[in-house]
């Protein structure tokens, strides 16, 4: 096979793998993405010193699909969209090339059978480390189809990584040993049975028998122009498009009043809804807090909104790994989800899952000289503070709800702790604003629906520009307010019923097979210390 054949096989499977991705309708390319890859593998399988030309090769591919599905990135920061594109490409290569050496010490069977182990094995590394972006992560890309995988409220999207790796290798092998009626049953039998699986397993649930409403705010207030007082992408002050943080807040006042009803149990309002920080020592002696508190009471609702918060300690020694340290004191800085119910009472959850380069530099001991590449959203760069636990934020009648704050939703397993501490819905509160009218504000909303599907529970979304919206159990999108559509909606949602086996167990495949890859890649170093000896 000559260069350029290679080459424009390497630069097939990076299309496919985009076209596939949503917000497309052919998500059935993702069947037959790596198969052009897979046959460049199989061109060099006998070339003794192939690993740098398929590290080329691979690398091309996922350059391809990770540029043409997260370019959207450039508008908070080109640089920082340069050095996510070009690390994650980079991350993704890695478990194709030990695929490819495996295969090369250990023939081609156990070869092929190692490739969907060791991908499934990064994916979830990629779920846990500090240089987490899941975003890519295979089983994401039927998010706009939830129909064909309901059983992921068994395996979680790491069930459709494997799916995926498995039909691509059939289809391969299918390729290259020969068409002939039983492997092409087969085949389709592979493909099909997931499907008709997930069709038995949809339960309709738009009305469900006993239900709570839930209102969602979308204010639109733009995070570049408006919300901040100075220009995220510019850096200049905001002199004269900035809302005065009272103006906010009344904002959100009136959408709210004016879409309350006597039934609305919970009101979402959107992450750092309330931009102006706050110590958490003293948060009831804040007017605006004050407000907050005299509205749920005034109206019996249970009101969640974002805020910044920060906290104070008395020393360096009982101060956080992230905190700071400035005007001699030490402090943590949260993007905070706060609650205030009925009585007035205030509850609050730390984002936890933060987004590397903007929420968090990954292990800054090693990677400081990162900190160019940050990406800045407009408020406080560099490590936020986190928690341990999953808080979930309860109505005075317990009603539970699991605040998710933006880049939180494409985690499937973080989301069910929240289930296992009592949640009856999820509440994404996020401000997709920073990726304009793009593809991100829409793939993120898309990737609510399978966190619906693992944990068969409600999604209420207040999006800050939007999308807003609800999506039930099954994954199926109910109501939306669209993109710099000021307003909101409200829905009748129903309670969870009962915890998934997902919810139960996580992501249970990502820690077997993450066992099998250490003692697989062991016993191939093993293997290829005897063949040097012979």
């Amino acid at each position: 096979m000559s260069v350029l054949k290679r080459i424009g096989l390497a630069i097939l499977s990076g299309i496919l793998l985009w076209a596939a991705w949503p917000m497309s309708s052919l998500f059935p390319f993702i069947f037959i993405a790596f198969v052009p890859l897979l046959w460049v593998e199989h061109s060099l399988s006998k070339d003794l010193k192939s690993g740098r030309k398929i590290f080329l090769y691979t690398y091309l591919t996922f350059f391809i699909w990770n540029i043409f599905t997260t370019w959207w990135i450039w508008y908070a920061s080109p640089a920082g969209a340069v050095m996510a594109i070009i690390c994650n490409a980079l991350l993704q290569t890695l478990p194709f090339l030990a695929f490819h050496h495996s295969k090369k010490i250990a023939g081609n069977k156990l070869g092929y059978i190692s490739l969907p182990i060791y991908w499934i094995a990064f994916e979830y590394l990629h779920l846990s480390w500090e240089f987490t972006w899941p975003w890519l992560t295979l089983g994401n890309v039927f998010a706009k189809f939830p129909e064909v995988v309901q059983w992921y409220e068994y395996t979680g999207v790491l069930g459709g990584s494997l799916w995926i790796w498995l039909a691509n290798i059939f289809i391969f092998i299918l390729i290259i040993d020969g068409l002939n009626l039983k492997r092409i049953l087969y085949t389709i039998a592979f493909l099909g049975i997931p499907i008709l699986i997930s069709l038995f397993l949809i339960q309709e649930t738009d009305t469900p028998k006993n239900t709570f409403e839930v209102l969602v705010v979308q204010p639109n207030i733009n995070p570049y122009t408006e919300k901040f007082t100075y220009n995220a992408s510019t850096g200049e002050r905001n002199t004269t498009t900035f809302i005065p943080y009272e103006q906010q807040l009344e904002i959100l006042f009136d959408i709210t009043q004016l879409h309350l009803t006597k039934n609305t149990k919970f009101v979402l309002w959107p992450e750092t809804a309330l931009p102006k920080g706050y110590w958490e020592e003293s948060l009831d002696t804040y007017e605006m807090i004050k407000q907050l508190q005299i509205f749920a009471k005034k109206n019996k609702i249970t009101l969640i909104t974002g805020a910044d918060t920060y906290k104070r300690y008395t020393s360096k020694k009982t101060a956080s790994p992230s905190a700071r340290e400035g005007n001699g004191m030490f402090y943590d800085i949260f993007n905070t989800a706060l609650s205030f119910n009925e009585k007035g009472q205030i509850s609050m959850y730390h984002k936890s899952k933060l987004v590397p380069g903007v929420e968090r530099m990954p292990y800054p001991q090693f990677f400081g000289f990162l900190e160019y590449f940050a990406i800045d959203l407009g408020g406080t760069v560099g490590s936020l503070g986190t928690q341990d636990e999953r808080t979930v934020l309860f109505s005075t009648d317990s009603i539970g709800c699991a605040p998710l704050i933006c880049y939180e939703s494409v985690f499937g397993g973080f989301t069910t702790e929240y289930f296992k501490n009592n949640a009856d819905f999820i509440g994404v509160i996020t401000n997709d604003g920073w990726w304009k009218n793009t593809q991100g504000h829409r793939q993120h909303f898309e990737y609510a629906r399978l966190r619906a599907i693992e944990t068969r529970s409600w999604v209420a979304r207040s999006a800050n520009t939007g999308i807003s919206g609800f999506i039930n159990p099954n994954g199926k999108v109910i109501k939306t307010l669209d993109w710099e559509k000021k307003g909101a909606l409200t829905a009748s949602i129903g309670y969870k019923t009962k915890n998934t086996f997902y919810t139960n167990y996580g992501d249970y495949i990502g820690r077997i097979f993450s066992f099998i890859s250490i003692a697989l890649l062991f016993s191939i170093v093993v293997k290829k210390l005897k063949k040097s000896k012979l």
